[in-house]
């Protein structure tokens, strides 16, 4: 059975040389969509890198999934024929200094990897996942369905990939199959 994980931000302790990226004040908060929904038309967005170093997996203040050159090279290059993702690209820099270009990671198709039953809903959202074997077989990286959100799912090969990479600010977490 394949072993999917949960890709999230490093602890709090282990992010302390981190910076945080934030949009310029007035940006809608809103503007990036939820899982599902293919975006037609992005203008790279500038944000500022504050109180740290750049990361790979960098906070935001949009909770989205901001990814470096070097990640979304490893993800892109490492992904299913079965995983449709969307780069919205992104700079970011320090004030007075430095840019790199960031891409967000967007998942425009939802994939039915939910398995409703096991898994702790609220109001037809997902609070807890656990996966159905039979949706997440044939992908590498997903999101979940409809949701907003930093996480991606990703399997354990994938894991492995970004880890000896030494990824930074990136973090994964075992979750549940049925």
């Amino acid at each position: 059975m394949e072993k999917i994980c949960r890709m999230t931000y490093v602890s709090q302790e282990k992010y302390a040389p981190y910076g945080v990226a934030y949009v310029p004040k007035g940006t809608d908060h809103s503007l990036l969509p939820p899982n599902g929904t293919r975006v037609q038309s992005w203008t790279c967005l500038h944000l500022e890198l504050r109180d740290g170093a750049f990361a790979d997996y960098p906070a935001d203040n949009l909770g989205g999934r901001l990814c470096s050159e070097a990640l979304r090279e490893i993800i892109e290059h490492n992904r299913s024929p079965n995983d449709k993702v969307q780069w919205l690209e992104t700079l970011v820099t320090i004030p007075g200094g430095e840019s790199r270009r960031y891409h967000y990671l967007h998942f425009p198709v939802d994939y039915p990897v939910i398995d409703e039953k096991e898994s702790l809903m609220h109001m037809g959202r997902v609070v807890k996942p656990v996966f159905a074997a039979e949706g997440v077989r044939g992908h590498e990286i997903f999101g979940l369905p409809g949701e907003f959100g930093v996480d991606a799912f990703v399997s354990a090969r994938l894991k492995k990939l970004i880890e000896r990479a030494k990824m930074t600010g990136v973090a994964f977490a075992k979750t549940r199959i049925t």
